[in-house]
């Protein structure tokens, strides 16, 4: 017997024209392969990540969990050495590592990021929000610091979105911002938000069936959708209506609809199909005058699909200061005013809000922050500004990443010593031991010389460098050749220190 019938998720009794008939017999078969299909396993192999966006040589750190796991005929060692080759790799290239591997060349836990760690406990514990800033120059750490904080949100069953803005994609475009949260979107789980709903609904409609003590289990699938959608329904009727057109496709394997939706939902520009619109029961698209509403709407449903919140990341604010006119310039901070608002107010539930930018875009009085007093004064403490940074208070909204210290220095040039012991079997630590102090005040007072300008980054990527030469040219074994190699290193990368973007 076909078990199909009509059914309606809406709690004032109208018939959605979207619900006209779901075949809820074949639904585990049609979870089956659509899973094998949609190419699930890319979750799974993600999860033992736990990182957010690009690898370099990615396909380095999943042999090296394989390896690591079976232990079998000396693949520890080869799994160690693949890992450290990409951190050297990445170091040596100014990119940032794994957000899995990356803690292995902290220093030691900053108060940055215990302070963020802090306050994702929070989200996580209470289900309220919560906003950061983070100011760094170039190279100070940033992105850095956003991998790592966004790989704690995931072990804390967060949602994470890692964006990245541009001068053509700032804040006064939230439509494009909300459809870049949606595309970035990740669990540990799942490698996109799609990926997630598509779990959730299959999930849902299994435990659902299971659930019914009778043959007609198609009210309970209904029921419980209805039930779980409430409230994304009081966060937005639109996003609701829009959901529920995509769970009868997906259950009806109607992927035509189930693409279009799939689009609309995630904010795309170019879902302009009228029919699909209507038989979704929505219309219009997300724009500056409603992507509130469908932001609330895709942070209730993430609480809705188990997840304990989301963190949203939003890396290199600093292009904000190049929008082309004033006016689009103050409608994106006017913007980033209203983000702290609703964390403060409650607007946003449970969400953690990162913001990350350099020095100028806080600063600058003509195109930064500090040209938008509303801002500037939301996020800013004036102890700090009267003591000229000199003042480290971790519960403040706003957190600066200073330069390493000379413990940090010295503790990280011996863990990128023994990852090149590793990765090359070449131990350089002997030879740089002798020149360690020097090394120390090398960076400390081209530091002091530039203003500050020569930061973790480009302390790493020359130090790297001066092992490579010691590694490839043995005869240079002095503290004064090293200490000279060093200097020239260091002078030479800070010349360019400011083309690089974060990455």
């Amino acid at each position: 017997m076909e078990n199909k019938l009509n059914f309606n998720l809406n709690d004032n009794g109208n018939e959605l024209e979207n619900f006209d008939g779901i075949d809820f017999g074949s639904v585990e078969a049609q979870n089956e392969a659509f899973n094998s299909a949609s190419g699930r396993a890319a979750g799974s192999a993600y999860a033992s990540a736990v990182g957010v966006g690009a690898t370099v040589h990615s396909t380095a750190p999943a042999a090296a969990g394989v390896a690591s796991e079976n232990g079998k005929g000396g693949a520890n060692a080869v799994a160690d050495k693949f890992e450290a080759l990409q951190i050297l790799k990445s170091m040596q290239s100014g990119t940032n590592p794994d957000a899995r591997i990356a803690s292995r060349i902290l220093a030691q836990k900053t108060h940055v990021l215990k302070s963020i760690e802090d306050e994702i406990d929070y989200v996580a514990g209470s289900g309220s929000s919560a906003v950061k800033f983070i100011k760094g120059e170039y190279g100070a750490g940033k992105t850095f610091h956003l991998r790592l904080a966004a790989a704690y949100a995931m072990s804390k069953n967060l949602a994470v979105s890692h964006i990245f803005l541009n001068k053509d994609m700032a804040m006064q475009k939230m439509n494009e911002v909300y459809a870049r949260i949606v595309k970035e979107l990740r669990s540990r789980e799942h490698s996109s938000f799609i990926e997630m709903l598509d779990a959730w609904i299959d999930r849902t409609a299994a435990e659902s069936k299971k659930g019914s003590l009778m043959g007609d289990y198609g009210e309970f699938i209904v029921e419980s959708f209805r039930v779980k959608l409430r409230p994304v329904e009081s966060a937005s009727a639109s996003f609701a209506m829009a959901l529920k057109c995509y769970i009868t496709s997906r259950l009806n394997s109607n992927y035509e609809m189930l693409t279009a939706i799939a689009g609309w939902i995630s904010g795309e520009s170019n879902v302009g199909l009228a029919g699909v619109k209507r038989l979704a029961g929505v219309r219009g698209a997300i724009d500056k005058t409603n992507y509130l509403e469908f932001l609330k709407g895709l942070l209730r449903l993430m609480r809705v699909m188990g997840y304990a919140g989301t963190a949203v990341m939003i890396d290199e604010c600093e292009k904000m200061r190049y929008i082309s006119t004033s006016k689009s310039r103050a409608a994106a901070y006017d913007t980033v005013r209203d983000f702290v608002d609703y964390v403060s107010d409650g607007t946003l539930d449970s969400t953690m809000l990162i913001f990350a930018g350099n020095e100028e875009w806080y600063e600058d009085k003509h195109c930064g922050i500090a040209s938008y007093q509303a801002l500037y004064d939301r996020i800013t403490n004036r102890l700090e500004r009267k003591f000229a940074g000199n003042f480290v208070n971790s519960r403040q909204i706003m957190l600066n990443l200073k330069n390493l210290s000379s413990g940090e220095i010295t503790l990280l040039m011996k863990k990128i010593c023994a990852l090149y012991k590793t990765a090359y079997e070449y131990d350089p630590l002997p030879a740089v031991s002798g020149a360690e102090n020097e090394i120390v005040s090398v960076y400390s007072n081209s530091s002091a010389l530039t203003g500050g300008r020569v930061h973790p980054r480009s302390f790493v990527r020359s130090f790297v460098e001066l092992l490579n030469y010691l590694e490839q040219n043995g005869s240079v074994a002095t503290p004064g050749e090293i200490i000279d190699l060093f200097k020239n290193q260091i002078e030479k990368d800070d010349c360019g220190v400011d083309m690089f973007a974060e990455v």
